[in-house]
Parts: structure tokens; sequence; C-alpha cells
């Protein structure tokens, strides 16, 4: 199975409504659920962290693109998001 993610296009997982706000990147993410014989869509909005540039927020999709494959919850990838303070 192959995925997509985008935080400027339309892909399986992409950001929509992104801006900074209160010095965080904050965007809302829309995910196909694909399923065999299903697909439907769903969205996890205000989503934020503090890696500021469009380039983090597609990192962002493409990690909570891999948490959704993986089975983790919405909330535990809103709270992964939110806490992530980047690498050294």
């Amino acid at each position: 199975m192959k995925l997509t993610y985008s935080a400027v296009n339309k892909a399986d997982y992409s950001a929509e409504n992104i801006k900074v706000k209160e010095g965080k990147m904050v965007f809302d993410l829309t995910a196909m659920d694909i399923m065999p014989g299903m697909t439907y869509e769903k969205k996890q909005e205000g989503l934020s962290f503090i890696l500021p540039g469009i380039h983090n927020v597609s990192n962002a999709v493409a990690a909570s693109a891999v948490a959704c494959y993986l089975g983790l919850s919405c909330e535990d990838i809103e709270r992964g998001l939110d806490t992530f303070k980047g690498s050294k």
C-alpha cells in the first residue's frame, strides 16, 4: 500500500489552514482512512508544534501518517506534536 502526504497539496494525509499562532505552527490534519473496501476522510483540527517553517509542517504530517498507520490515537499524535521540542 502506498500512502501520500503533503503540507501544500491534497494527499492521503495533508495539512490545511496552516498558520503561526503564539510562536507555534498550527494546522489541521486531513487523513484519508483507507481500509479494504472503504475510504473515508477524517480531520484533526488545531495541531500545533514549536518548530517553524512549512518543511516542518510537512515532516509533522509524515510523522502523523506513520503514527496513524501504527495505530496511535489522535490524542497521542496531538500530544506528541505539542510536546516535541526538536532534536539537537
